[in-house]
């Protein structure tokens, strides 16, 4: 509209039936978007850092509130666009109700700090197929319950609360369906208001049944995991379960486990969707437990196990897929090596300390996602994914999750570990010898490609500084999936 000579009265209201109001631009990235800018003008849906989405047309679909940088000015602007997500608009408060028509709305970079909704807002924001909201830690609800969209707190009105709860107010109701860990009061079993953000009462999440119980974490204490239900979406609960009252270590740990996992954001890695709260007031307990998304086929472990039922041309699992049922094993490694890469990156580097099989899953459509990390510096990691230098006591480095990278090449490829077999059954500390010696190699089948076999041997190799970055390894290894797929 910028671009066109004609006046246009800003305090007009928008015609009813309007989709999409544009200008026409193309930006350097040849990626092509319509924006409607507006200039402070007088009946506009921003005025004064506050949104009032009732004025928005009741036939729009999209909503996206950014700030659009051009020369000198600063423009807030409804962007239309295909490609490009940007969000900064100086909002700090939302009002009114949402057209009923809206599918997208992304309010991300925007500073809010009330955002009061309705009962029919709130559910259609729960329901929206396209939302994307600000993270923030100045949220506050002065009058009104809190509630949780996507670990966004909303105020529900005064006159809508019923029963829902308020951040403060404590979650006094039956955990019987299972524990917390309890906490205590000490700092370094707190993650602080800094978390608030992420918070998810307990009561909005429906226990279906027990995963797994991961053994001892440590002396007296067990990971327990969870199938759960949370807005409609399948979820998985980790907890924490101790004996007695005293807060031990692997509660400290459990917590610092949550503050590192709610810092991830990978594709390839298990998603954070929040943490849960519970709190019985009569006992002064507390707990924590961690929501993690749902990964609908379960770890790799267990389909290899499937696969080493099948005759070979059978099996799913395939290094050169053949027909589209078949999964490639190129694409995992190089998902996972990936999600390694991003670990890595950060300073000081995040170490996995797990990779194996078991702790990659399978999403449904076949894409790899690492889990399974371990956070506690006392936990041992198992002999037969460990590289020599910690066999003798060394620290695990980011080199020792390459060399654990490598034995997964090598169990993908087997469909087990590359120093067990029928002939050779496990005995760790057997094969922890040998690793340290020196006087272990890897074997592989005959499909695995020979460029394959080079990298786990490479990964594998018994000194740590001879072996791969992980930038390297997924290099070579993306460089393979491109070659196959031609």
């Amino acid at each position: 509209m910028s671009m066109n000579a004609f006046a246009w009265n800003g305090a007009s209201p928008f015609p009813a039936s309007v989709a999409a109001l544009y200008d026409y631009l193309t930006c350097t990235l040849l990626l092509t978007y319509l924006l409607l800018v507006f200039r402070n003008l007088s009946g506009t849906p921003i005025q004064n850092g506050e949104l009032n989405v009732s004025l928005l047309p009741p036939s729009l679909v999209a909503l996206y509130v950014t700030m659009y940088h051009h020369q000198s000015y600063d423009e807030c602007a409804y962007v239309y666009m295909w490609g490009r997500d940007v969000s900064n608009c100086g909002i700090k408060k939302v009002t009114g109700d949402l057209p009923p028509s809206l599918r997208s709305l992304r309010l991300d970079k925007n500073d809010l700090e009330t955002w009061v909704v309705s009962s029919t807002t709130y559910k259609a924001l729960m329901a929206m197929p396209d939302l994307v909201l600000p993270a923030t830690s100045v949220f506050k609800c002065p009058e009104s319950g809190t509630k949780y969209i996507k670990h966004f707190p909303v105020c529900r009105r005064r006159d809508e609360r019923g029963s829902i709860m308020s951040k403060s107010d404590p979650m006094d109701q039956d955990m019987s369906t299972f524990d917390f860990v309890h906490l205590g009061t000490s700092k370094r079993h707190d993650l602080g208001d800094e978390f608030n953000q992420f918070r998810i009462p307990m009561r909005e999440i429906n226990i279906i049944n027990p995963l797994v119980d991961q053994g001892d974490y440590l002396a007296g204490a067990r990971t327990m995991l969870y199938k759960a239900q949370f807005n409609e979406r399948l979820v998985v609960l980790k907890t924490l379960t101790t004996e007695g009252t005293e807060v031990s270590d692997a509660a400290a740990a459990f917590v610092q486990h949550i503050r590192l996992r709610s810092t991830l954001d990978h594709p390839n890695i298990v998603g954070f969707l929040g943490i849960v709260w519970g709190n019985r007031a009569k006992m002064a307990v507390t707990g924590y437990g961690l929501m993690l998304e749902f990964v609908g086929h379960g770890d790799l472990a267990r389909l290899l196990a499937f696969d080493a039922t099948k005759d070979p041309t059978d099996r799913l699992l395939q290094w050169r897929p053949l027909v589209p049922a078949n999964v490639s094993k190129l694409a995992l490694l190089q998902q996972v090596a990936s999600a390694i890469v991003y670990l890595h990156s950060f300073s000081p580097p995040v170490t996995h300390r797990n990779i194996q099989a078991k702790s990659v899953l399978l999403t449904e459509t076949w894409d790899a996602k690492l889990s399974g990390f371990e956070t506690d510096p006392s936990w041992i990691p198992s002999d037969l994914i460990s590289p020599p230098e910690v066999l003798r006591g060394e620290a695990w480095t980011e080199k020792a999750d390459i060399y654990a990278f490598g034995i997964l090449i090598c169990e993908l490829d087997l469909g087990r570990h590359p120093y067990v077999n029928d002939k050779n059954p496990a005995n760790n500390s057997q094969i922890a010898t040998l690793v340290k010696a020196d006087l272990l190699q890897p074997t592989f089948s005959v499909e695995c490609p020979l460029e394959v076999q080079d990298i786990a041997t490479k990964c594998l190799h018994f000194d740590r500084k001879s072996r791969p970055a992980g930038v390297e390894m997924e290099f070579w290894l993306r460089k393979l999936v491109r070659t196959t797929a031609v």
